[in-house]
C-alpha cells in the first residue's frame, strides 16, 4: 500500500516491492500528492500529528485525510485505521490552532487507541479508497480445494472448472426468444473473467447483485484474445 513517507506519485519498487504511489488514492491526486512530496522535502514526517500540522492549512483538507488513512499510508506510525479515524476531529483542532511562531504553545493531542475495523469493513474501505482490491480480496475467505482461479484459465480452454469469484457488473440481454440471459464481469484474487449465463441457468439466478460472492461451475472458452465461461451452475454465498 501506499507509504506517507516513501510513496511518491510514482510506482516505486524498493528492496523487491511494489510500493503504490499516493496518486491512486480517490481524493488525492497528483495536485494533493505534491503538495505531501514538497513539504516532505523539508523532512520527513515523524508523526499522524506531525502530518496534519504540517500539511492541513496547505490545502490537506479531512476528506484526502480520511482516504489517506483508509489507504494505509499512516500505517507506519503505529495506529490502526480506526483509531487515527476516530482521533482525527482533535488533531485536526490541532493542527488549525497551532502556530510554531506564537509564544504559547499548544501541546498535542493524545490518540485514544480503539479496536480496528472488522476485516469485512476494511476489505470494503479498500475497495472504495482504490477502486480495487489491493491486499485482501473478499472471495478469498470461500476458497475451497476444488476452486481455482482465473490464473488458471488457459490451461482448462474447453474444460468445465469451479471458480470463486465476487460479481462487479451485471449486463442483462433479450434473447430473439423474449428470454433473458446476462454476461456477467467478476473477479477474484488474480484477474476478472466474464460470465457468460444462458436463459436457462439465469431465470434460476436471476437475484444476484453486485458485490455477490458466487462459487460457479462452467465451460472455459476462448475467443480471440478473450477468456470467458459458460456457466453452467451457481451457488451464490452469504456471509
Amino acid at each position: 500500500p501506499p507509504d506517507i513517507n516513501l510513496s511518491s506519485s510514482n510506482y516505486i519498487i524498493k528492496n523487491k516491492v511494489i510500493i503504490c504511489p499516493l496518486s491512486i488514492i480517490h481524493n488525492v491526486g497528483i495536485s494533493v500528492t505534491n503538495v505531501i512530496l514538497i513539504e516532505r522535502e523539508n523532512s520527513q514526517y515523524t508523526s499522524f500529528i506531525d502530518f496534519v500540522k504540517r500539511t492541513y492549512k496547505k490545502g490537506i483538507n479531512r476528506k484526502v485525510l480520511e482516504f489517506l488513512i483508509l489507504s494505509g499510508a499512516f500505517d507506519s506510525f503505529g495506529y490502526n485505521h480506526k483509531t487515527l479515524m476516530v482521533n482525527l476531529d482533535n488533531i485536526i483542532n490541532y493542527a488549525e490552532l497551532s502556530d510554531d511562531n506564537s509564544l504559547v504553545k499548544l501541546e498535542e493531542p493524545i490518540i485514544d487507541n480503539v479496536k480496528e475495523y472488522s476485516d469485512q469493513e476494511l476489505i470494503e474501505q479498500e475497495y472504495n479508497t482504490f477502486g480495487f482490491y489491493l491486499r485482501n480480496h473478499p472471495v478469498t475467505k470461500y476458497k475451497n480445494e476444488k476452486s481455482l482461479s482465473t490464473l488458471n484459465l488457459e490451461e482448462n480452454i474447453g474444460k468445465n472448472i469451479t471458480l470463486t469469484l465476487e460479481i462487479n457488473n451485471i449486463k442483462e440481454i433479450v434473447t430473439k426468444r423474449n428470454d433473458v440471459m446476462a454476461f456477467v464481469r467478476t473477479s477474484d484474487e488474480f484477474g476478472q473473467i466474464e460470465l457468460v449465463i444462458f436463459p436457462d441457468v439465469y431465470k434460476k439466478n436471476n437475484n444476484l447483485k453486485i458485490r455477490d460472492i458466487i462459487i460457479i461451475d462452467g465451460r472455459v472458452e476462448k475467443k480471440m484474445d478473450n477468456y470467458s465461461v459458460v456457466v453452467s451452475r451457481i451457488k451464490r454465498l452469504e456471509d
